[in-house]
Parts: structure tokens; sequence; C-alpha cells
């Protein structure tokens, strides 16, 4: 009994871990120039993940021990939070405007297992 005991708990954290979907990458401006602040979310229609952007540009998202994060399938990606702020602390876009909704973005990935993404986003005319 001891050792069917082991064996499923061992089959059962094998099949766990096939779950695990990790996603990272850079997220740079046109001029390549990183993007310092904010969130990538990755939005299927029904489900949204999303992770933080650092100061060098890259990010991170994956599931964690009880399956919260990322699941495979087909999501759209935007982006919140990039903006600058003027001498005045009003928000100040830093990337083009369509990148701010799931409705409006022209960014898609297939997402199975860990996938390295580095989009590089149009940034705005000045």
């Amino acid at each position: 009994m001891k050792q069917l005991i082991i064996i499923v708990s061992f089959c059962l954290i094998a099949i766990g871990c096939g779950n695990t979907i990790n996603v990272n990458g850079k997220v740079t401006l046109d001029d390549g120039t990183p993007v310092t602040k904010g969130f990538i979310n990755f939005n299927n229609g029904t489900y949204e993940a999303r992770g933080v952007i650092q100061k060098d540009g890259t990010y991170q998202v994956e599931t964690d021990a009880s399956g919260r994060g990322l699941k495979k399938g087909n999501y759209k990606v935007y982006f919140s939070g990039t903006n600058d702020l003027d001498q005045k602390l009003n928000p100040v876009p830093i990337i083009d405007s369509k990148y701010d909704s799931a409705e409006t973005t022209d960014l898609t990935i297939s997402i199975t297992t860990k996938t390295v993404f580095s989009p590089t986003l149009k940034a705005v005319e000045k």
C-alpha cells in the first residue's frame, strides 16, 4: 500500500510539472530602448494573466504551484502602466495606443510550454 501511494504521488507530481507554463522576454520600443515599467497582459477572451516589466525591459510570467498564472492557449498581448509622467504628473504615453487593450492590440501569441516572447512596440510619435 505504501508503494502504491508513492507511485501515485510521483505520477501526480509528474503530471503537474507538465502543465507548467513560463513566458519571458524583453519588451522594447522600435528604436531599441527597453520599456522600463508597466505590465504585459495575456488575454484569451475568458482568462487573463500578467507580468511586471522590470527596469531593463524584461518580464516573466509563469504558473505557480496552485495553477494560477498562464495556461496553454492563444492570447492577445497588451500593455498597461507604461506611461511616463510630465512635470505636472500627467500621464504621457510612450507606446502606441493600439497596445492599450486586448480589443485593439495586433500582438498575439500561442503558448504551449516555456516560451520566449520579446515584442518590439511602436513608440508614440513625438
